[in-house]
């Protein structure tokens, strides 16, 4: 009997020393990291990244709180249409480490190649026998890293919700006018409040919903018939609603907009005795094009053209010489202006 428990007693250790040996040196194969990983809501959260880069390598571990290691730091940010992913690494020493930038149009591929970036950073072989990674709605086993300030919740998760439309973009902005669709050629000043947005479409990153509002005023313009001369004036609120912008080169875009404008004609004729002010109600609709050149994140300058139809087609008459004023079936515009982006 005794000799038997010694005998089992020396197995177990045998198996402890084993075992011990076995998880030791499969730490030694795998370098304890920092991670540290921020980016937008509608960007792929941390353990999906952290999927992605253990497709590619399994030399690394997270470490544990108080642990010197290499700290990954991933960044992704939204400029504009695109996003900018930022990888940094820093090591244990004063050296800076070295950074990485990639700009893309969907976040999903710009945290795919932030994730290689990483997996080249741990072990520079470790794309020569990659499998493909595979999205997963709920990666198994979850990783966590501490630190990682990224909504890791399930509506935020890749591949299980629907991505949300980015936020708003607010701008505001002026613009000169000449307009051919009101009385002869009108010149105007305008001011509008311009609300944008990002759709949901990753691919499809042309479609770009933007609503513009916005008041104008022309100049007076003296029309004659005749011996007679009236002073013609309008003013008018305007909505313009842009479905589409695409983007070329040199941060220049190009969008496609219909509007409409609503607000008053005016005219008063000169050296009548019973002349008076006249006043007519307008309103018009019609198609913006517009080139959009973005001079610096936040200022841009505009050079937008259309054609306008009017609804309501009043005439001023001055007697006994005729009609001083009639807007034409349809009409163009040309204007130049600018604008600053919060």
């Amino acid at each position: 009997m005794g000799a038997s428990r010694r005998w089992s007693t020396l197995l177990a250790a045998s198996a402890a020393v084993f075992s011990f040996t076995s998880k030791s040196t499969a730490a030694e194969n795998e370098e304890p990291i920092r991670f540290d990983y921020t980016a937008p809501t509608q960007c792929p959260a941390a353990e999906l990244v952290l999927a992605q880069i253990r497709s590619y390598t399994t030399g690394w571990t997270l470490a544990p709180p108080g642990t010197e290691a290499r700290r990954f730091i991933v960044r992704i940010t939204q400029d504009d249409s695109s996003y900018v992913g930022r990888f940094d690494l820093t090591t244990t020493s004063d050296d800076p480490g070295l950074g990485r930038d990639i700009r893309g149009d969907d976040c999903e591929d710009v945290a795919a190649g932030l994730a290689v970036a990483v997996a080249l950073a741990i072990d520079p072989g470790a794309l020569d026998a990659a499998a493909p990674f595979e999205r997963s709605d709920d990666p198994s086993p979850p990783l966590t890293p501490s630190g990682s300030r990224v909504d890791r919740s399930p509506a935020h998760r890749s591949g299980s919700a629907p991505k949300p439309m980015r936020g708003a973009e607010v701008s505001i902005g002026g613009r000169a006018d000449a307009v051919g669709a009101v009385s002869g050629v009108l010149g105007t000043m305008q001011a509008f409040v311009e609300v944008g947005w990002h759709a949901p479409f990753g691919r499809a990153s042309f479609v770009r919903p933007a609503l513009r509002a916005g008041y104008k005023q022309s100049f007076p313009r003296t029309a004659s018939v005749g011996q007679s001369s009236a002073d013609i004036s309008w003013r008018a609120g305007f909505v313009e609603a842009c479905l589409v912008r695409f983007e070329l080169p040199s941060d220049i875009s190009i969008d496609g907009c219909v509007g409409s404008n609503i607000g008053q004609l005016s005219a008063e004729a000169h050296g009548l005795r019973d002349a008076r002010l006249q006043r007519r109600f307008w309103l018009d609709y019609g198609a913006v094009l517009g080139a959009r050149w973005q001079l610096h994140p936040r200022l841009f300058v505009e050079l937008v053209g259309g054609v306008w139809f009017p609804v309501t087609r009043e005439r001023f008459r001055v007697e006994p010489d005729g009609v001083v004023s009639l807007a034409p079936p349809w009409g163009p515009s040309l204007g130049l202006g600018g604008g600053w982006r919060f």
